[in-house]
């Protein structure tokens, strides 16, 4: 008789720890989040405070920052909360598939609604600007400025 049991198991637990990885590296709204970090925030306005003179205009521009700002950290307090109850489902062993699917359904949804919100944002905040002024703010490094 064969023993394939452990080595079936194993397996999936080798595909739940890749697919972990993956979640909590790459592939997730944090990810985006980042783009929009306290240090990226307070160059962005530091940048806009010398391309955009007049005071309504560039306060209504820091509203929309203070906004995509909020929804980043709010992003990325969602991501760490999914990855935890994740790990915290991967050290219970009487924890069934569906378990897992429930989980990552719930943590899809959420990314998708943050992106969702954090796309709209960063577009709100490029109509507010000329297309100058959102090249100069949004230079590419080594792009043939």
């Amino acid at each position: 008789m064969t023993r394939r049991t452990p080595r079936r198991r194993q397996r999936g637990q080798v595909l739940i720890l890749l697919f972990l990885g993956t979640l909590l590296v790459g592939g997730s709204a944090a990810s985006l989040g980042t783009v929009f970090s306290d240090a990226r925030i307070k160059q962005i306005r530091a940048s806009l405070k010398a391309l955009v003179s007049e005071e309504p205009r560039r306060k209504s521009l820091d509203g929309t920052l203070d906004r995509l700002h909020a929804e980043s950290r709010q992003a990325a307090s969602i991501h760490g909360d999914q990855s935890k109850k994740l790990l915290e489902l991967m050290q219970r062993h009487d924890a069934e598939p569906a378990d897992f699917d429930a989980l990552l359904a719930k943590a899809d949804a959420l990314t998708l609604e943050s992106r969702r919100r954090l796309l709209d944002l960063r577009f709100e905040l490029r109509q507010q600007l000329s297309s100058g002024e959102w090249q100069a703010l949004f230079r590419q490094p080594g792009a043939g400025n």
